[in-house]
């Protein structure tokens, strides 16, 4: 009943048609493979049609028939630039064309090659040079400049670049080049010699002088246009292959507050390379923080040293396993600080031996801020040894969670108890005891480790030798343990350059260099290096250990310069420093509870050795 009266209100649903899912899958299958064979036969007859084209432009090479060649190549290439042509029918265009000029080259490369070996161009093969012209041009011109680069760069002699260039000129095609260049030919040659030199003052690493050279070159208009362009291309490279190292040494000298040389460079940099925004940038941070007067200094250069300090003043002194040593030789930490402070009350300004790292290579002077005097501080003998240790020195250096430099001695940390982190802290509070960045020149032995850290077999061997001889016994350190040491060492080496710190050599075990036979000194110099090199610490400046220098014999002295140190320090009771032809000299002060205590040593002309030295630990 209510079925019929749905149907009468019509309002009965009518039956959907069922769909044949099969019939559908079929349809849309026999679609697909359609699809794929309709393109799968395109594909092939466009591969046919192109290998149809290929074969007639290789057959016509074959058959020496040029013009036909080159009529057929300019279809294709006509049509790789055909915009009213698809996307994917120039495309093919262009791997056909280039596939045209590969056959084209490898015929055109075979007889260059045989030019190049010494061999005439014969008949058939000039018909191939002339008749190719467009692609033969192509490929045959970059050579002859390529070899007329070779003739300046001294690579190829005038003879040979002479006659590849005659046996070129043969094809018509080519000889308004190869004419125009043998026209220049009494310039390229007399330009070898001018870029021989560019080149090795290239070598020599006086970037701004090699910039020059090429500059010169390419600017001086007697010079035949090859050869100003080929001295451009060469200022070009060089600059570009410069400015990323350039660039970043001058954010080094940035980071390490050396303002003035940061802002030398730069400013040679924003001549050579104007409109740079990163040269600019840091142009501005070095105006900002550079002294504003400079000037020359021609007086005397104070040279002052110290030991490590001694900060545990339970073990240093009268307690000490060697007293005497302690006493005579070693600061405490609070001496130090004295020191410090009494240098600057009296205008002096720690420098760099970098001042004068450029001699004998280069003209040197030394600068200061108007109204300062010059300083060095070194680091004498900086060893972190059982002796200093016993007499209360610091153990290591480290860096701290701050990420700054600290030390440990005994069971204490903190950076009060060594003379890097104490003078670290100095300059931050006096920023203007330093000049460019100084900081004190750490003269290094390496015999028994590298700021109290371990690397290698020699050291550990050292150590314990040194250990115990005060009853006392240093772990043995397997590979592991040793690589750890070197891990933590090179963190702390990274810290220190990237801070201006200065590293000096003074032998391996800091023995009197002057009394040392041939052998002991090469022993001394090559330990010095093998602990050092491979944690990339590098010095020019060699502090002869208590002043004994080693003048008097000349192999001794070659042994010394031959390991790279042209910077020396002696020692002696007042300032003095000369330049010589391979090597400048200073000598320095020793500071010490001996020196200050000690008229003949003089060092009232730059201290109040009385108000600095605590004799209540000195009797």
């Amino acid at each position: 009943m209510w079925l019929k009266r749905r149907k009468e209100l019509n309002i009965y649903e009518e039956e959907k048609p069922q769909i044949n899912w099969r019939k559908g899958l079929y349809i849309l299958l026999s679609t697909v493979a359609l699809l794929v064979i309709v393109t799968s036969l395109l594909f092939l007859l466009g591969r046919k049609e192109r290998s149809d084209i290929e074969r007639g432009f290789v057959t016509a090479l074959g058959e020496k028939q040029y013009s036909l060649a080159m009529k057929r190549y300019h279809a294709v290439q006509m049509g790789a630039t055909d915009l009213s042509l698809s996307d994917d029918e120039r495309a093919r265009k262009k791997l056909l064309q280039d596939q045209m000029e590969s056959d084209a080259f490898k015929l055109i490369d075979q007889i260059s090659e045989s030019v190049l070996s010494g061999a005439e161009l014969s008949a058939d093969e000039e018909d191939l040079l002339e008749g190719l012209a467009e692609l033969s041009a192509a490929r045959i011109l970059p050579l002859l400049r390529e070899k007329s680069e070779e003739l300046l760069d001294g690579k190829l002699s005038p003879e040979r670049w002479e006659a590849l260039l005659s046996t070129f000129s043969k094809p018509s095609n080519l000889r308004s080049v190869t004419d125009g260049l043998l026209e220049q030919k009494d310039c390229l040659c007399a330009s070898i010699t001018v870029f021989a030199e560019a080149a090795d003052i290239e070598k020599g690493g006086d970037w701004q002088l090699a910039w020059s050279s090429w500059q010169k070159i390419s600017d001086n208009k007697e010079n035949c246009r090859f050869v100003r362009e080929y001295a451009g291309y060469h200022l070009r490279a060089y600059q570009e292959r410069e400015y990323s190292h350039l660039l970043d040494l001058a954010g080094k000298m940035v980071e390490a507050s050396r303002y003035v040389s940061g802002y030398d460079l730069l400013s040679r940099m924003q001549k050579v390379f104007p409109g740079r925004q990163e040269i600019d940038n840091l142009l501005k941070i070095c105006e900002k923080n550079k002294p504003s007067s400079i000037e020359s200094w021609k007086g005397e250069v104070e040279v002052l040293s110290v030991f490590p300090l001694t900060v545990q003043k339970e073990l240093a002194f009268a307690s000490a396993e060697d007293p005497g040593y302690a006493l005579n030789n070693l600061l405490t930490a609070d001496e130090f600080k004295k020191m410090l402070d009494q240098l600057r009350e009296k205008n002096y300004i720690l420098i760099s031996p970098r001042e004068v790292q450029a001699w004998p290579n280069a003209e040197v002077e030394l600068r200061v801020p108007s109204g300062k005097k010059p300083l060095m501080l070194i680091f004498d003998q900086w060893s972190y040894s059982a002796l200093n240790q016993l007499c209360g020195t610091a153990a290591q250096l480290f860096i701290d969670k701050e990420g700054h430099l600290s030390a440990r001695a005994g069971l204490k940390t903190g950076p009060e108890l060594d003379a890097i982190p104490i003078l670290d802290s100095y300059l931050l509070e006096y920023p203007d005891f330093s000049f460019d960045g100084a900081k004190a020149l750490i003269a290094l032995r390496t015999d028994e480790s590298i700021l109290g850290y371990v690397c290698n077999e020699a050291q550990m061997k050292a150590s314990q030798k040194a250990w115990e001889k005060f009853a006392q016994e240093y772990p043995e350190l397997d590979k592991a343990g040793l690589d750890k040491q070197k891990s933590e060492l090179l963190k702390v080496l990274t810290l220190l350059k990237t801070e201006g710190w200065d590293f000096a050599s003074v032998g391996d075990r800091g023995l009197d260099t002057g009394t040392l036979s041939h052998e002991e000194l090469s022993s001394e110099l090559a330990g010095w290096r093998e602990s050092t090199v491979p944690l990339g610490i590098e010095s020019y400046s060699f502090v002869f250990p208590n002043g004994s220098n080693v003048y008097t014999d000349a192999e001794s002295l070659n042994k010394v310069l031959d390991s790279g140190f042209h910077v020396f320090f002696g020692e002696g009771p007042k300032p003095y420093y000369f330049f010589e032809k391979k090597f400048v000299h200073f000598d320095r002060t020793m500071v010490s509870g001996n020196t200050l205590t000690t008229p003949s040593w003089k060092l009232e002309r730059i201290l109040d050795p009385q108000a600095i030295v605590d004799m209540s630990l000195r009797r």
